[in-house]
């Protein structure tokens, strides 16, 4: 069957959606997090009538996307499975680790651990941004995560790339794994389309006084990015609900949807018949 694969954060993973909660697996009895049926990514593969495989982590970095996406690509690319992807990209000031801490109290684990600017919050402070906590449990496994964040150095890290490191780092890195994947998939000739979750700091063309970086933006901007805006802020402007951790809900999904991909894929005669 013909594939689907939609990569991203937590707007392509669907946080705050109703549909998005905990299951516990039958096998290790580990508790992970169920992404949404009711996203972009879920409603756009609903009507190509492809199966959906998403890579998306709430939280993850360009640079995980691009590792996730490519990784499970390749995986599909040698069954010989027809591939359309979609990549709604993240915000440039995250990055990247791999680390040594690998008894994370929580059980959505990966080595590659993100760091970003919210790594730098007190756990209240983190707490706020994500609008509070609907139970004890929740409220506990943000304090783990938190806690192991900070032993494992996350916090520190964020706090002394805020103070030291220029904003053309993060374009860069971003950059580069935008190109990666858009070389890698042209190479495959593979279908895809990009798109952005939010006004994610990599346009503001005052960024772009370093001329390896205008270069390689020029290189990206050739891509096949859709003709939309900016998902978070197109959901503000047009005032759809909100989750409290700032993210647009189902209504706001389905819109985006209709308005913005589902015209693209019938130019690409992608559609239920």
């Amino acid at each position: 069957m013909a594939i689907f694969l939609s990569a991203g954060d937590s707007f392509t993973f669907g946080t705050e959606l109703q549909d998005c909660h905990l299951v516990e697996d039958e096998t290790t009895k580990i508790k992970k997090m169920q992404p949404s049926q009711l996203t972009w990514a879920a409603l756009s593969a609903k009507h190509t009538g492809f199966q959906h495989i998403t890579t998306s982590s709430p939280g993850i970095s360009n640079s995980g996307i691009a590792r996730k996406c490519i990784y499970q690509i390749d995986q599909l690319h040698k069954s010989g499975e027809e591939i359309l992807v979609g990549i709604m990209w993240t915000f440039v000031h995250r990055f990247e680790i791999y680390s040594r801490f690998n008894e994370r109290p929580v059980n959505d684990f990966d080595s590659y651990q993100t760091v970003g600017n919210y790594h730098a919050f007190t756990f209240e402070e983190k707490l706020s941004l994500m609008g509070g906590y609907q139970n004890e449990e929740q409220l506990q496994r943000h304090k783990r995560s938190h806690e192991w964040d900070e032993a494992a150095g996350l916090g520190d890290i964020s706090r002394i790339y805020q103070q030291y490191i220029d904003n053309t780092f993060y374009l860069m890195e971003s950059l580069k794994s935008m190109l990666l994947i858009k070389s890698y998939l042209e190479s495959k000739n593979i279908d895809y389309f990009f798109l952005k979750a939010a006004n994610i700091h990599m346009d503001d063309q005052k960024n772009y006084y370093d001329p390896y970086v205008r270069s390689f933006k020029t290189m990206i901007d050739t891509a096949n990015w859709l003709p939309s805006p900016y998902f978070c802020d197109w959901s503000n402007t047009n005032k759809y609900k909100i989750g409290p951790a700032n993210h647009p809900l189902e209504e706001a999904h389905a819109a985006y949807t209709d308005k913005f991909i589902i015209p693209y894929l019938m130019t690409k005669g992608y559609g239920v018949s």
